[in-house]
């Protein structure tokens, strides 16, 4: 009998559940990268990820270091990722942050917290268990 209800819960609540967000349709776009390192994203190559040893490659590490180690982090920065910065960061609509020393640590947990209220939503009183979001990438945009 307890299985019974509950799968009768189950149809109660799967039929209820659409009419009760037919209208309120949220757009959110979500990027995710699995293993990309946000250093290596603003700083270039790390030198230490750069050997077979510590790395992971199977490429020596001077073709490693030819290939990507350049004398300035925007010139190591341009070379993995030719998009980011030769495209999507000249454009004027989105503010750079620069670089963050001395802040509290961010954590995978508050970015969509923070992208949600990037668009004006609440996604902490929706998900009470989510992350806050990062408070000085909302301090900038304000």
């Amino acid at each position: 009998m307890p299985k019974l209800a509950s799968l009768f819960g189950l149809l109660l609540l799967t039929g209820l559940v659409p009419p009760a967000l037919a209208g309120k349709t949220h757009n959110v776009v979500l990027i995710v990268s699995d293993g990309l390192r946000w250093q290596e994203v603003f700083q270039g190559a790390d030198p230490l990820l750069l050997d077979a040893r510590t790395g992971g490659n199977w490429v020596e590490e001077p073709e490693l270091k030819s290939r990507y180690w350049r004398a300035t982090p925007q010139e190591r920065r341009q070379l993995l990722f030719p998009f980011i910065w030769g495209t999507v960061a000249k454009r004027p609509d989105t503010a750079p942050l620069g670089e963050r020393k001395n802040v509290e640590p961010v954590t995978q947990a508050q970015i969509a917290a923070t992208l949600a209220a990037l668009v004006g939503k609440d996604y902490v009183k929706d998900v009470p268990k989510a992350a806050r979001p990062i408070r000085d990438v909302l301090a900038k945009g304000s």
